[in-house]
This record gives C-alpha cells, structure tokens and sequence, in this order.
C-alpha cells in the first residue's frame, strides 16, 4: 500500500469542499495537460523552490481552499483552477473580477484612508471545519454554514 501524499491530502481537501459547495455532487477530476493533478505538481514545485519551500502545508491548503470557495466566481470549480492561482486564493476570496471580498473601513473617525484588508472569517470556528468536510449544520453551534456562505458571498 502506497503511503499519502500531499498531493493525496490536497485532493482530499478540495473534493470536501467542492462537494459541500455543490449540495453533495461528485467532484469530476480535470484530466489532460492542464489538469488537476499537473497543476498540482506545479503549484507543488512552485513552492518547493521558493525560499522558503515549507509554506504549501495543510493547513495553507485548506484556508486557500475555503477563499477559493467563498469566492464569487463564474463557471466550473476545479482543482486545477485553484492550483494555477492559488496565490490570489491563499489571501482572500475575491469577486467576479478578481477583486478582493473584503470590508474596507477607515482608519480614525474621519478618515478617507482605508485600513487593510482583513480576512475572511467564519461566525463560529468549527464553521470551517463543518464547511470542508461537508457536514451541515456545524456541530459546535448548529449554523447551517451554506446558507451563511450563501449570504456573505
């Protein structure tokens, strides 16, 4: 028996979340050159030669997918979409024309400048967790998490 990978558990990750955005239907891998499992590698090999090539961890992943998912994108949602721009999807959630979803405040009363973005976050933080593995509604605090998504984005 083969031992898991990253790649195995980045699959993983993304088929949960893809099927607790979709209402349960069956993740359909993206096959060819420009595939899930080639831009995986690629975004794989992007961050094994960066500076610092501990950065692609789970955890990364996850929030990466979550943005990726609260995002307000037109068409399919693939794995290997997310692989190719999983730098604009590890900040934040962005809308149809790849703009972040963030609330923009002022900085002091008054102020015109906006302060920085912040990041996308869930009501309760077993939310997140109920959202990536599909289970509705959260366990810790009994929110049906897609209708809140639903409402956000």
């Amino acid at each position: 028996m083969r031992a898991e990978t990253a790649t195995d558990r980045f699959y993983q990750i993304f088929v949960a979340a893809f099927e607790a955005w979709s209402d349960g239907q069956p993740y359909m891998r993206k096959e060819g050159r420009d595939g899930d499992f080639v831009q995986l590698a690629a975004l794989q090999k992007r961050a094994s030669s960066s500076s610092n090539p501990a950065w692609l961890t789970d955890e990364q992943f996850t929030r990466a997918t979550r943005n990726y998912f609260a995002s307000k994108l037109a068409g399919a949602r693939t794995l290997a979409d997310l692989a190719a721009r999983f730098s604009i999807f590890w900040r934040e959630p962005v809308d149809s024309f790849g703009k972040p979803l963030v609330v923009e405040r002022s900085v002091g009363p008054g102020a015109a400048t906006p302060a920085p973005a912040t990041e996308f976050t869930w009501p309760h933080p077993e939310c997140e967790k109920a959202f990536v593995i599909g289970r509705w509604p959260c366990a810790d605090c009994d929110r049906d998490v897609r209708a809140w998504l639903a409402r956000k984005t």
